[in-house]
């Protein structure tokens, strides 16, 4: 993996600043109707994630905290919990039949790998994945967003690899 912690950032409009910490254990988040919470990641990397949402849970790979638009964007549960899909900026689309794969009453387990070769999606506690989308290496990935879409809200435990002490930096 390309990044030894997985950063956790919390833009502050209010103030005008920037927070970002380190996070030690694992990360929980409540998203409602956007995607508003992102986290830094390495190059290559890893993301295992429990989401509790009745659907439309949306992932977004950005190249810098600046960027308006991601370069690539997984949706788990869409069309009501009956599909997934991974889409990129230039419009190429990979997509799987899930039905069912969410719940909005428990906690359901994934993990993302990526790297600069393929994005691929599976369910915790399976090796196999539910799709892969391969890469335009062009591609940047370093930021990524979570949130959920519509009128559809979630509860998010982000796993975190790292083993460092938290540090905080404002700018």
């Amino acid at each position: 993996m390309g990044s030894v912690s997985v950063h956790f950032v919390l833009g502050l409009l209010l103030h005008g600043c920037f927070l970002q910490l380190s996070v030690l254990g694992n990360i929980e988040l409540e998203t409602e109707h956007k995607l508003s919470y992102r986290f830094v990641a390495g190059e290559d990397g890893e993301c295992n994630f429990k989401v509790r949402a009745a659907s439309d849970v949306r992932i977004e790979f950005s190249a810098d905290h600046a960027q308006t638009k991601p370069v690539l964007e997984i949706l788990i549960g869409g069309a009501n919990n009956t599909k997934s899909q991974i889409q990129s900026v230039v419009g190429e689309l990979v997509e799987q039949p899930t039905p069912a794969l969410l719940s909005a009453n428990e906690f359901r387990g994934f993990w993302i790998h990526w790297n600069d070769q393929a994005v691929t999606v599976g369910k915790e506690g399976s090796k196999k994945s539910i799709m892969t989308y391969e890469v335009d290496n062009s591609l940047p990935m370093k930021v990524v967003s979570v949130g959920t879409n519509g009128d559809i809200s979630g509860s998010w435990i982000i796993e975190t690899l790292t083993t460092q002490p938290p540090t905080t930096t404002q700018t």
